[in-house]
């Protein structure tokens, strides 16, 4: 397994990692996952807003089976959830309103 981290430019950071856990002689499980972060890069002019921000992590996992040397069944699974915030004009239209 490993294990990773890093920082970077606008507060950007992130963990992640992955292990392989064999358990016993016919199965093995493996779990990889990351969590990262930025602040944002710019500024809305209009509202003051960050503007390029990020978040997001996720885990995913796999489970091997092998009751045979003629059978492998492998089950994977995962969860993400991203939030970015790439929204550099928001609020120029709402200070005109919605019929200009």
């Amino acid at each position: 397994g490993f294990v990773r981290a890093r920082y970077g430019s606008y507060g950007e950071a992130a963990v992640g990692g992955m292990i392989n856990v064999p358990i016993g002689p016919q199965a093995a499980l493996r779990l990889v996952g990351n969590v990262s972060r930025r602040d944002g890069y710019g500024r809305n002019s209009v509202t003051g807003e960050r503007t390029g921000s990020a978040e997001s992590r996720y885990i995913r996992g796999a489970l091997r089976l092998t009751p045979s040397d003629d059978l492998t069944v492998t089950l994977r699974g995962d969860y993400t959830h991203a939030v970015v915030q790439r929204e550099a004009y928001k609020g120029f239209f709402t200070l005109l309103g919605p019929n200009t």
